[in-house]
């Protein structure tokens, strides 16, 4: 586990927590699987991962984590998601 601090730019955890390095693995393995090989911005792209992260330390299974990322990619706009060259 890595211990993340928080500051004051707005970025960051407002407060220190624990980050599982497996679970984030996961979670950007599963975000980009739901791409399909394109891309978002990455300030998008990191709030996927967020979002799934919170999802697999909150114990969602896995299958139902990449529906949810699938989703937030349909939804975004077809002009964030960038298909792979």
């Amino acid at each position: 586990m890595l211990r993340v601090q928080g500051n004051e730019d707005g970025c960051s955890p407002a407060i220190p927590m624990e980050l599982d390095c497996d679970a984030l693995c996961v979670a950007i393995a599963l975000a980009d699987q739901a791409l399909h090989g394109g891309e978002l911005p990455r300030r998008d792209y990191a709030e996927l991962v967020a979002q799934v992260y919170q999802g697999i330390v909150g114990g969602m299974p896995y299958l139902r984590l990449l529906d949810f990322a699938r989703d937030r990619v349909t939804e975004s706009s077809p002009s964030q998601v960038v298909a792979a060259a």
